[in-house]
Formats: C-alpha cells, sequence, structure tokens
C-alpha cells in the first residue's frame, strides 16, 4: 500500500511538470484518487494522519500553481 501511494505521488508530480498539457492531462483526477488512497491508508493505520494531511497539503499547492 505504501509503496503504492509513493508511486502515484511521483507520477503526479512528472504530470504536474510537463507543460503544455490541454486540460490538465487528467490530474485533477490522479489527485482526487491519490488523496482518497491517503485517506483510506490513514484510515486502516497503514501511514499516520500528520502525514497523509501532509502529503494532502502538498497536493493542493501543486494543483494550485498548475
Amino acid at each position: 500500500m505504501r509503496s503504492e501511494l509513493e508511486t502515484r505521488w511521483k507520477k503526479l508530480v512528472a504530470l504536474s511538470q510537463k507543460k503544455g498539457e490541454p486540460n490538465d492531462g487528467g490530474l485533477k483526477e490522479r489527485a482526487r484518487i491519490l488523496v482518497s488512497k491517503l485517506d483510506k491508508a490513514a484510515v486502516h493505520g497503514v501511514i499516520p494522519y500528520g502525514r497523509a494531511d501532509r502529503k494532502k497539503a502538498r497536493i493542493a499547492k501543486l494543483l494550485s500553481k498548475k
């Protein structure tokens, strides 16, 4: 589960750095899925709530830049 979250985060960052993508290349949809998975992991005790909250804040910051 943790490695899946890391992989999804890396793909989201890579997608956000692409220039000239029309319609943000599915960035918002991928971010929504990652946030959902982070919440689920925190509820099941895979990662601490604080870490999930920080990661979600970073995702929001990434989306606001785009």
